[in-house]
């Protein structure tokens, strides 16, 4: 119940709170063939990836080996300031 408490009162798109956003990797992002150490996301936005959508494989909290292909749908974790610097980012 504690973790439900956290991210129920969390979730509510509050200014403190953080978002998980769901994030489809276009063809023409410079991710593509990268890995998510050598983005180096957390560092560079604060943010973390939380789980990967590749066609019907789910991949929950992918390592820094993980590589980024066309199409991936990326689920990230973080506030509204982290995730905007991630939509900078990925396009």
């Amino acid at each position: 119940p504690t973790v439900v408490d956290f991210f129920d009162s969390n979730l509510r798109g509050s200014q403190t709170g953080f978002e998980i956003e769901l994030i489809e990797l276009p063809s023409n992002s410079n991710w593509i063939g990268k890995s998510l150490a050598k983005v180096d996301l957390r560092r560079a936005t604060g943010a973390s990836v939380i789980g990967i959508l590749r066609e019907e494989e789910r991949i929950i909290s992918p390592g820094g080996d993980f590589t980024f292909e066309i199409g991936d749908k990326i689920i990230f974790i973080g506030n509204l300031e982290q995730i905007q610097a991630i939509e900078k980012l990925i396009f």
